[in-house]
């Protein structure tokens, strides 16, 4: 059922509340219904949908649309997602020579799961290579 603001069903044992506008991005009936198709019992997901709004910035972000089961309709735009990194995996770079200092820069991409802006962090590395 479709009302003013919202997409809605009158079904008191299959209930759910989906807002036609999420994060400034209007919600098209086609995509809840590709949604509500997809509900698997625990989760119904599509996207990666695009025009979604920060509302501190006003910058766009691109996010998946999610039906978990207590009827609630949320955006991951990959908030969770942990991708361990292993250093070990790495080829090593040697120094440049006895007693020089190697400079490594690592530039680090986090995005901030109070208000979805992202922040891109260089750390800089002296290491003093043995002299022998």
């Amino acid at each position: 059922m479709e009302t003013f603001n919202r997409f809605t069903t009158d079904k008191p044992d299959e209930s759910f509340n989906i807002s036609k506008v999420i994060s400034g991005r209007p919600i098209t009936t086609s995509e809840v219904i590709e949604l509500v198709n997809s509900f698997n019992g625990t989760e119904g997901r599509i996207g990666k949908l695009t025009g979604f709004v920060n509302r501190r910035f006003g910058s766009f972000y691109d996010a998946y649309l999610v039906f978990n089961k207590s009827g609630k309709c949320e955006l991951d735009w990959g908030q969770n997602n942990k991708e361990d990194f292993d250093l070990k995996s790495l080829e090593s770079l040697g120094c440049p020579g006895p007693g020089e200092i190697m400079i490594l820069l690592a530039c680090i991409s986090l995005i901030s799961s109070i208000d979805n802006s992202s922040f891109l962090i260089t750390l800089k590395f002296e290491l003093n290579c043995p002299t022998y």
